[in-house]
């Protein structure tokens, strides 16, 4: 192959390539538009669950007292609620919020509109993340203060066995590896949630359920 023909065929390997970032990057900004519009549709329908306690409070249905107690249940009314319920979802948030209904008959009814799944998914993950920490706190709890020995399994410093300080703990090699893996929270990927991997030893670290993508796109 000449010169000039390494040429063309270097341009147009670079040509494609340029175009299949390109059509990557149109790929996702058009599924980050439609993720922006379902959160906006998001916003609506927790926007008109409010409005069934306003117009309440409005039309004297509610007094100042009441209106004040209600207003905070929508703290209770979850997006996994609004994502997967669909209307009905929104219909009982309103009747929940407004006080036409208590707190009881409002986790009962969710049972009916929700996939029966999504309840067991949840209750694993934290299951799951009560674990880890446990693990982690069984561990930490488990540690004695002694000098050159290991504060976990009591293996004494020499000339093959090292001692590091990790956290204000003095710990062999097995320990300190058993440590590093017990602060990661490896996180969960389910059918209808996913949660990022945390580091446990981390303050203000918590449990970050998401609703997954494919879920919130299809949306309504």
């Amino acid at each position: 192959m000449g010169y000039k023909s390494v040429l063309r065929s270097l341009s147009a390997a670079s040509n494609a390539a340029n175009k299949s970032a390109a059509k990557r990057l149109r790929a996702q900004e058009k599924e980050l538009e439609k993720v922006q519009g379902k959160v906006s549709k998001l916003e609506e329908k927790k926007a008109a669950i409010l409005d069934a306690l306003e117009d309440a409070y409005v039309k004297n249905k509610v007094t100042d007292e009441e209106y004040k107690a209600l207003k905070p249940r929508m703290d209770e009314v979850g997006l996994d609620l609004l994502v997967f319920g669909s209307s009905p979802a929104v219909a009982l948030a309103k009747q929940y919020v407004s006080g036409k209904i208590d707190q009881a008959e409002f986790q009962k009814k969710q049972m009916g509109i929700l996939p029966e799944g999504l309840f067991s998914e949840r209750e694993e993950i934290g299951n799951g993340f009560s674990e880890a920490e446990k693990k982690l706190e069984d561990f930490l709890s488990s540690c004695r203060k002694q000098d050159g020995v290991c504060y976990c399994c009591g293996a004494k410093k020499g000339f093959l066995k090292w001692l590091y300080l990790v956290d204000e703990l003095q710990l062999c090699s097995g320990c300190k590896a058993k440590l590093a893996k017990l602060k990661k929270y490896n996180g969960f990927e389910g059918q209808y949630f996913s949660v990022r991997p945390v580091n446990l030893a981390e303050k203000g670290e918590s449990l970050s359920l998401e609703i997954k993508r494919e879920h919130l796109l299809r949306l309504r």
